[in-house]
């Protein structure tokens, strides 16, 4: 079975460090991967930081939470739980934050035993940053993956992101009444070992945090060379 998108969606908070997504049909056997941003946090991170409407535990994939005055990320997902119609993820951010955005992804055709890649995942931080912010994967992908690129930046300008090339948007979030807006973009079937970069509309942020990670697809059995015990011999 083919890796699929099946929901995308997220939304933004200004002032709590509490975002719910929109709500959902979610599919039974699916893998849901949330994306958590945030600034100026003073917690750390945890798989508990994700929760839903329908009692799913959440496993952390990775995080970098920059602390008192940056942006931070976290990456969890969900396998195997309980899905279904008017489903909803929300991300706490850790500690007292100012802000904090979510980005949800619902996905098919995955590998059901160990999804995650953590072969690939990486980060990548400029300060100061000026034009595109890159991120090169941790390693090479193996087989078939989707890949998800997340980059924030601290800023309180309107804009717009440019996707990475080939990139599909999840989020892309640019509210001028914070200082945090993100860009949550996935690519299936992406390969080798990718450099990947987000373009912010206005050029220039104070701080900026990404990172790339993968998800693998379904491994397919078969028999080969299977023999044939019933055959009729003239």
């Amino acid at each position: 079975m083919s890796l699929a998108v099946v929901n995308t969606g997220g939304n933004g908070a200004t002032g709590s460090d509490t975002i719910t997504s929109p709500s959902f049909t979610t599919t039974a056997g699916s893998l849901i991967i949330a994306v958590g941003t945030v600034y100026n946090t003073s917690g750390s991170a945890a798989g508990g930081d994700f929760t839903d409407s329908k009692g799913n535990s959440y496993t952390l994939a990775n995080a970098s939470l920059g602390g008192t005055n940056t942006v931070g990320i976290e990456v969890a997902y969900q396998l195997g739980g309980t899905r279904g119609s008017s489903h909803t993820i929300s991300y706490n951010g850790p500690g007292p934050s100012t802000s904090v955005n979510i980005a949800v992804l619902e996905i098919t055709g995955h590998d059901t035993s160990t999804p995650f890649d953590s072969s690939t995942d990486a980060f990548a931080f400029d300060l100061n940053a000026t034009g595109g912010w890159t991120v090169v994967a941790g390693g090479a992908i193996s087989g078939n993956q989707i890949a998800i690129y997340v980059c924030v930046i601290d800023t309180g300008s309107t804009n717009t992101w440019t996707m990475p090339t080939g990139y599909t948007n999840v989020n892309n979030h640019g509210n001028g009444a914070t200082d945090l807006v993100d860009c949550v973009a996935y690519k299936i079937n992406e390969t080798g070992t990718p450099t990947v970069s987000g373009l912010w509309g206005s050029g220039t942020a104070t701080d900026a945090c990404q990172f790339f990670a993968s998800f693998k697809e379904a491994v397919v059995t078969g028999q080969i060379g299977r023999p044939i015990h019933d055959a009729v011999v003239p």
